[in-house]
């Protein structure tokens, strides 16, 4: 589609299509890729309301290329993290 030129400026996807790869290759193409983050139960309609629990896609950050480390840059109140830890169970 994109050679077609219909590339969205927005997509809004369901758990399957959100990761940080995902994102970043959107964000990459100039397109804003919303929805629950990969690995969830979300729904895209219960990703739209306000009372849902905070996903990854919620958070600024950064996925570096090589190592794959995740940078947390700010929470959705636009605030930096005090610290951060990656989960030794989850990853």
């Amino acid at each position: 589609m994109e050679s077609a030129n219909f590339k969205p400026e927005e997509l809004q996807v369901d758990a399957s299509f959100v990761n940080g790869k995902s994102v970043l290759e959107a964000v990459a193409k100039g397109i804003r890729l919303e929805g629950p983050g990969a690995g969830r139960s979300q729904s895209i309609e219960k990703f739209g309301s306000v009372e849902r629990p905070l996903d990854v896609a919620d958070f600024e950050v950064e996925i570096e290329d090589d190592s794959k480390e995740i940078t947390v840059f700010s929470c959705p109140n636009k605030q930096e993290p005090t610290d951060q830890a990656r989960s030794k169970k989850t990853g």
